[in-house]
């Protein structure tokens, strides 16, 4: 629909009086900042979510046109205040929690759906930056070799690709042992006493078995630079491996806060 014709139907809308003209543009604001609707040229194209969004009773609708707005367009409160274990309100300012509030009666609902936009959002970034980082870590285990007098192992230093989630690892890396480190690379955000990182069950049981295994954190800056932390072996992790509590549930992925302490300058030596 022509951007004008949908501001001409905003002035004669039927909607008795409910919703100023007003109130439909920034409607339509809304749905354009949460992905709903698209603005092609002068053209406003639906997205196929539009269509489920109007199948949901009204409730339901604000709910998840809130959650898909949060991560879309992420208040600047969000991480701070909803990206560790608790949501901490002190952090949210007062418009914003009163309008929170007025949305989803439920304090655990609101909860969950705090942290898990500040989940997605942190997510989003990192997976942006998740080939950058690899491609740093190739570069900086060659250099590492070229340096050692072994260029012609430097160009046997490679990913794995689409097999890295049946592997448990992410890049292959020689050493001068002739053995094979097998390294996994993480990207977390502005490291500081401690890391977030997430590791899947392949990962972590591959890393317990394999003493050539290592994780390598990179740190992504606010310019989008990549560089990389440190790294350490998954028995260096262990003790913070979640124990299955119910022989019918089992976890997969994990996230973990690791010390910074506990990882070693660079990359594994050769």
């Amino acid at each position: 629909m022509p951007v004008a014709d949908a501001a001409s139907a905003y002035r004669s809308s039927p909607d008795g009086g409910r919703f100023s003209e007003q109130d439909l543009l920034e409607g339509q604001e809304l749905l354009v900042s949460a992905g709903m609707v698209e603005l092609e040229g002068s053209s406003l194209k639906l997205s196929a979510a539009v269509g489920t969004l109007t199948r949901m009773d009204e409730d339901t609708a604000r709910v998840a046109l809130l959650a898909r707005s949060l991560v879309r367009t992420p208040p600047l409160w969000l991480r701070a205040a909803a990206g560790g274990s608790e949501v901490r309100y002190a952090l949210i300012p007062d418009d914003s929690r009163a309008e929170l509030e007025a949305l989803l009666a439920s304090r655990r609902l609101m909860d969950a759906l705090l942290r898990s936009a500040a989940r997605s959002v942190h997510e989003v970034r990192v997976r942006g930056s998740a080939a950058r980082a690899r491609s740093v870590v190739v570069r900086e285990c060659r250099e590492q070799l070229e340096s050692s007098g072994e260029p012609g192992l430097a160009g046997a230093v490679r990913g794995v690709g689409e097999l890295a989630e049946s592997l448990g690892y992410d890049l292959l890396a020689p050493a001068l042992a002739g053995v094979t480190r097998r390294l996994v690379v993480r990207v977390a955000k502005k490291p500081g006493w401690c890391v977030e990182v997430s590791l899947t069950r392949t990962e972590l049981e591959v890393g317990l078995a394999d003493p050539d295994w290592a994780l390598i954190v990179c740190e992504l800056g606010s310019d989008g630079a990549v560089q990389i932390v440190g790294w350490c072996r998954a028995a260096q992790l262990e003790a913070l491996i979640p124990a299955d509590v119910h022989p019918h549930g089992r976890w997969t992925r994990v996230s973990l806060l690791v010390m910074a302490t506990v990882l070693m300058p660079g990359l594994p030596p050769v």
